[in-house]
């Protein structure tokens, strides 16, 4: 699996770290939590954001390394605001000019920094796939 990097926040709370797409769930493996504030002074990815980039990264004469689902549970386990996002618990994704943001499990969750292309248009096939609503998000 692929990790894009994101930025969400709720409220006050900014989360930085990786999105994962699994087949029928969303990975958000924090790297770094801290408030909105200290975020918009200035901010730095911590220890496990080094690593979670590492794993996909080969070394000299390897193949690329494989991120399962299994890897990835453990890591939500073990970093604080990390999250796993089941289809059915997303009721939409908004990625307009209006509103930018994941509504799951009762959260809304905003993304300041907003989506990179390769994410969006891979979001827009997961959310078709998954029969998730979302609006904004790119075409293939």
């Amino acid at each position: 699996m692929q990790a894009y990097p994101l930025v969400m926040q709720e409220r006050f709370t900014r989360y930085n770290g990786h999105l994962f797409l699994a087949p029928t769930r969303l990975y958000f493996i924090c790297d770094k939590k801290g408030g909105a504030i200290a975020a918009a002074i200035g901010q730095q990815f911590g220890l496990l954001g080094a690593a979670v980039g590492h794993l996909m990264q080969p070394k000299a004469g390897e193949a690329p390394r494989a991120v399962d689902e299994a890897v990835l549970h453990h890591a939500v386990q073990t970093a604080e605001g990390s999250m796993v996002m089941e289809a059915p618990q997303i009721t939409k994704i908004r990625y307009t000019m209006w509103q930018r943001g994941i509504w799951w499990n009762g959260h809304t969750l905003a993304l300041p920094k907003g989506l990179t292309k390769e994410l969006s248009r891979e979001l827009g096939l997961w959310s078709a796939a998954n029969s998730v609503d979302a609006k904004g998000l790119k075409k293939p």
